[in-house]
């Protein structure tokens, strides 16, 4: 243990050329290996220049040198979240639902919400399976209802959602033609249900996005990285709603604290892949929604789900799969796959090969969750060099899937499968944390502390396509969370409610909680 400190402060003494300009003391420090920690942190700019023991730390320390006694506070590298999606919407009414509410509730909520708004008020509400899969749950139901009122309901999975005649009219959707990768459900007489299932609803979500207002886009992106900033998390990588220029005027205007890493969500059209959509000059990763989620029975299997003869449905050809990964690489773009089910992993697969390419594991494709990555899977993912984005708050979700080895997270780390954390949810990473060490369906395949950190740290940063960010060690980008509390203390069950009492974003402090002197 004090070899690798000793090792890390001498590598710093001699390769800096100048004194730190900031300095961490007394803090108990998380380090790149398992079971080791160091005292203290140099930082130069925005670079970790030293780790080690108080003593050599405080020997780098010069009169302009800010120092900060951390009194046994836990520092971790900041969080860096790796899927996030950003979207408001257009002076909203939030109908009082969720996703245990039964159609009835629903309509019951509907009711309810007439006598408190205008004619022109535009309804959302959350739903889940018990309307979702209820048949009477339709745009003719919601127009009985509430009639010429515009309402969409969303599974809250963000796959699928159920529209009345009037919000269909209003998001341009009153005669719709199927785009590619989505489908607007008609009934057997060609009318349609108010029914709406991935592309066909993502056209509609991103109608509505580019039509909110730049301050409000402003004032939420704002409030997003002070939440952000107050659980410790230095980097959040967005999926916005909104078209891309767009989304990168809000990030100029709101000037948030947290890094922002954009990831760009082409929309396709009913002859178009559209590849090119909010391109632009800059290059940044595009994702592609490849299936659903086994919530919905959307995510495409090799087996049928239990008690049913559906076994979910791929958005794309192989051949559409095959131009959006050859037109990525024409663009050096990092490509970012949805991919629920093992038969869409299966596809992805073989079109990689197919591409016949060497660098696949430099690109670095992601797998967004990564559901279906089962053991037979492994070892293609692992030459091919792909990394898995998975999702902890979705882990209690496993029995929607059938039997088999789906939501993999000890075996991916012990077989070598690069892993990253995202929240796609609930933003608080220590809940995510408690997820992922209990894995609360499948606890054979929890993981350590240690390696839940590394992955929504360092693996997080891999999947940036990051070297130098991640670990606390000379040469990473000083971005750091003093955290409230010393997790490896406490019990998963104590994680939630933990938060970052100091917050630093390239050698900056981004939050204060007012706790250290």
């Amino acid at each position: 243990m004090k070899k690798v400190i000793w090792a890390l402060a001498l590598w710093a003494c001699a390769g800096a050329s100048q004194a730190a300009t900031l300095i961490l003391l007394n803090g108990r420090v998380f380090l790149p290996q398992p079971n080791q920690f160091a005292q203290a942190i140099a930082i130069t700019g925005g670079v970790i220049t030293a780790v080690g023991s108080n003593q050599e730390i405080a020997n780098l320390a010069s009169a302009s040198t800010k120092t900060i006694d951390l009194r046994g506070h836990l520092v971790i590298p900041g969080f860096n979240d790796a899927h996030v999606h950003f979207g408001t919407l257009p002076s909203p009414f939030i109908l009082n639902t969720n996703p245990d509410n039964t159609f009835a509730e629903v309509k019951q909520a509907i009711q309810f919400a007439l006598d408190e708004t205008g004619a022109d008020t535009f309804f959302f509400g959350t739903i889940g399976p018990p309307v979702f899969f209820d048949s009477n749950a339709t745009r003719a139901a919601l127009d009985a209802v509430a009639p010429g009122r515009k309402i969409m309901l969303t599974e809250f999975t963000g796959h699928g959602a159920i529209l009345s005649t009037a919000a269909l009219a209003a998001l341009g959707a009153a005669n719709p033609t199927d785009p590619i990768g989505g489908k607007f459900e008609r009934d057997l007489h060609g009318q349609l249900t108010g029914r709406v299932f991935e592309y066909a609803q993502y056209n509609l979500e991103r109608t509505l996005a580019d039509s909110t207002l730049d301050a409000d886009d402003v004032a939420a992106l704002q409030q997003l990285s002070d939440q952000a900033l107050r659980f410790g998390i230095t980097t959040l990588q967005v999926m916005p709603n909104m078209n891309s220029p767009r989304f990168d005027a809000i990030v100029a205007q709101a000037h948030p604290k947290v890094r922002v890493r954009h990831l760009r969500m082409p929309m396709t059209t009913a002859t178009d892949l559209n590849v090119a959509d909010g391109r632009g000059r800059v290059v940044r990763p595009v994702k592609w929604i490849l299936d659903g989620t086994p919530i919905e029975r959307g995510a495409a299997l090799r087996t049928n789900y239990t008690g049913t003869a559906v076994s979910g449905v791929e958005n794309f050809t192989p051949q559409q799969l095959r131009t959006m990964l050859a037109d990525a690489i024409a663009h050096d773009e990092q490509p970012l796959l949805h991919a629920g089910g093992d038969r869409t992993i299966v596809t992805i697969f073989k079109v990689m090969l197919a591409l016949d390419r060497t660098d696949w594991p430099a690109r670095r494709l992601r797998l967004e969750h990564g559901d279906g990555l089962q053991s037979d899977l492994i070892l293609g993912a692992r030459q091919l060099g792909v990394v898995v984005v998975q999702n902890p708050t979705h882990l209690p979700f496993r029995n929607f899937y059938p039997a088999g080895d789906y939501m993999l997270l000890r075996t991916l780390v012990a077989k070598g499968v690069k892993l990253a954390f995202g929240s796609d949810g609930p933003l608080d990473p220590f809940l995510n944390l408690q997820l992922a060490v209990t894995h609360p369906v499948v606890p054979d395949e929890k993981l350590t502390l240690f390696q839940a950190l590394t992955a929504y740290t360092a693996g997080s940063a891999f999947a940036e396509q990051l070297d130098d960010k991640g670990q606390i060690a000379p040469g990473q980008v000083a971005d750091l969370a003093v955290l409230s509390q010393d997790l490896f203390a406490r019990t998963p069950d104590q994680y939630v409610g933990t938060e970052s009492i100091l917050t630093i974003v390239g050698g900056k402090i981004a939050f204060d909680a007012g706790v250290l002197p």
